[in-house]
């Protein structure tokens, strides 16, 4: 079994979501991440606490005080035990600077568009905070256009009727606050068109 990632680094408040994959005798591989028969555990949870034995959500750790821990996934099937680890380092850094890209863009009623959010942290550190936990979506006008602000489908914008509106992303951590905006105009626009590319490609048997 294999945890991802192997070593990583976060700063106080931030969260970091850890895979477990388990390679199987036939070869084939399986996320265990949520498994029931998986348990997560991090060495000092004053430094960062782990989800686990939840029904989703687990794997994810959170920073609390600088340092450096183990997360260890670990579980038995079968009647045969299995673990794996993995190195995460709690840093003092805060954010500098939030960033959302694009800036500006122009969506038609109806579609989606994926936004991104970095921090820019005081140790020169960037860091997608996009569905990270410390960070919230809000959009000046859902009537408008929407934002997702849960899950894994966070700053995922859409359409919903022609306008403009400002999307913002906003968080706390370490006792700062920090937020970045961006401008997304949503138009009467309709589909004409739908290419597939390639139209014609030629593959072998086991590849994709």
């Amino acid at each position: 079994m294999q945890v991802t990632p192997v070593i990583t680094t976060i700063p106080v408040g931030f969260s970091q979501h850890f895979i477990a994959i388990a390679t199987l005798s036939d070869g084939t591989t399986k996320d265990v991440t949520n498994d029931t028969s998986l348990t997560w555990t991090s060495s000092d949870d004053t430094i960062a606490p782990i989800v686990s034995n939840q029904t989703s959500g687990n794997g994810m750790v959170t920073g609390v005080s600088a340092g450096s821990v183990t997360i260890t996934a670990s579980g038995e099937a079968n009647g045969q035990r299995f673990s794996a680890t993995a190195q995460v380092t709690i840093t003092n850094a805060v954010v500098t600077e939030l960033q959302i890209t694009p800036q500006d863009s122009s969506l038609a009623i109806g579609l989606s568009e994926q936004l991104k959010a970095e921090a820019i942290l005081s140790d020169g550190q960037v860091l997608n905070v996009t569905a990270n936990t410390a960070v919230s979506w809000s959009s000046s006008n859902p009537a408008v256009a929407t934002i997702n602000s849960s899950g894994t489908d966070k700053g995922i914008v859409t359409g919903v009727s022609a306008g403009s509106v400002t999307i913002t992303a906003s968080g706390e951590a370490n006792g700062q606050r920090f937020s970045a905006t961006a401008q997304v105009t949503i138009t009467s626009a309709v589909m004409t068109e739908l290419q597939i590319t390639p139209k014609d490609s030629s593959l072998a048997i086991g590849l994709s």
